[in-house]
């Protein structure tokens, strides 16, 4: 466990030096931006999974509001495990959007859902189950509307090799258990 935790680390300082080609969680507005700057982020590499290995959702853009899946792929995203946390991630052309990667009101797979609202900033991706629509940026349930389920979003830097890194704002308890030490 300490070991897992001690390469991710050396390997995630080493290449978090190299700086990013694009940072997502949207390229946030002035006020967001701030605010991320004040919040630390533990930067952790995405293992097995380059900005080339996501399907890029940018050329179907250009069809309309609601987009299908990317020809060749098993849906909209790719699901992925970084610190413990199951995490969808979506590619439009060099940015990476990270959410959960589980809705929250019945464990739907977010990476196989449609993505919906591409004409504005903050795009939908809707779960394959119940249909949920939840904003990548904000995380925040966008139908239907009397519903108080929302989705963690996690900032994503993409890096000039086409590695992957996902900012988390602390380690699961589990890496500093009494049972590790």
């Amino acid at each position: 466990m300490a070991t897992l935790f001690n390469q991710q680390v050396k390997t995630a300082s080493a290449e978090s030096r190299e700086q990013p080609v694009a940072a997502s969680a949207g390229s946030p507005g002035p006020v967001k931006a701030k605010h991320e700057a004040a919040v630390k982020n533990l930067w952790l590499p995405v293992p097995r999974t380059k900005l080339a290995d996501l399907p890029d959702l940018a050329p179907l853009a250009k069809f309309g509001n609601k987009l299908c899946r990317p020809e060749g792929s098993d849906g909209s995203g790719v699901r992925v495990f970084v610190n413990d946390t199951h995490v969808a991630l979506f590619r439009f052309g060099n940015r990476v959007f990270a959410t959960s990667a589980e809705c929250p009101h019945a464990g739907g797979p977010l990476e196989l859902g449609d993505i919906e609202d591409m004409a504005v900033k903050d795009p939908c991706v809707v779960c394959p189950y119940h249909k949920y629509r939840f904003r990548i940026l904000s995380g925040k349930n966008s139908m239907p509307n009397n519903r108080d389920f929302d989705v963690e979003t996690f900032p994503v830097q993409v890096k000039k090799s086409g590695r992957l890194f996902i900012g988390f704002a602390k380690l699961p308890d589990r890496v500093f258990g009494d049972d590790d030490f």
